[in-house]
């Protein structure tokens, strides 16, 4: 729908104009190399690759487990990560959790059982209110007594902007 602007070059000094456009806001962290998880330790995910970064909300090089949210960007969030582990085990489980700011957020998280000879995975999906510098992580754990690692083609870390 059309809206008038100012525009002193006009006899009115309006105009009418096309709204602004609102383009996609946010990014999918990936990686080319895998995270390596350590037996019975919360580990961040490293992502040294994107799909795509619209705000400059991470970077491939410095503090590369962060998704961070920009100047002028603070508001809700859908948050998306998809974690594989590299292989199955017959016992113990597989874990995934968002972190804001450093810390482990209840209600964010997910859990993968033993599962034989299979890859275990899982999405884990939710939203937040986040603030601008508020960063985002995703950890991983693991208890099958040696160290695992995560599959790098299948996993990954997206953060939608949804508004205000």
């Amino acid at each position: 729908m059309p809206k008038f602007v100012a525009d002193s070059s006009e006899t009115t000094g309006l105009k009418w104009a096309a709204p602004a456009a609102s383009g996609f806001v946010g990014v999918k962290a990936t990686a080319s190399s895998t995270t390596s998880l350590t037996n019975n330790t919360w580990t961040a995910i490293n992502f040294n690759t994107e799909a795509f970064d619209s705000n400059a909300f991470h970077s491939t090089s410095t503090n590369n487990s962060r998704i961070t949210i920009p100047s002028g960007k603070g508001g809700k969030y859908l948050l998306t990560a998809i974690a594989t582990f590299n292989s199955g085990s017959a016992t113990g489980s597989r874990y995934s959790q968002f972190y804001i700011n450093g810390a482990s957020v209840d209600g964010s998280f997910i859990s993968i059982g033993a599962t034989g000879s299979s890859l275990p995975a899982g999405t884990l999906s939710t939203t937040f209110d986040l603030a601008v510098g508020d960063y985002v992580e995703l950890y991983q754990f693991q208890n099958t007594g040696g160290a695992v690692d995560n599959v790098v083609a299948w996993t990954s870390f997206t953060a939608t902007f949804l508004g205000a």
